[in-house]
């Protein structure tokens, strides 16, 4: 059971689906929609510049096919 000071602090009503995970003996505990928006972040992280990440690799592949067509 979550203190109520807790739940209030972090706006957790009831019936809220928490995603729980445990690391290096720590209890970590946070929505689903933290954990979605946390997830997108490290995404958009790893992700270099602007676009598509399957855009770029079209157009990678794209370029490669011409170099092997001799175009």
């Amino acid at each position: 059971m979550i203190p109520l000071q807790v739940r209030k602090e972090l706006g957790i009503e009831e019936g809220t689906e928490l995603v729980v995970a445990v690391s290096d003996g720590l209890i970590q505990m946070q929505t689903r929609e933290q954990a979605i928006a946390r997830a997108q972040e490290f995404c958009r992280r790893l992700k270099p510049g602007r676009g598509s990440v399957v855009e770029s690799f079209l157009k990678e592949r794209r370029r490669e096919a011409r170099k092997e067509l001799g175009s």
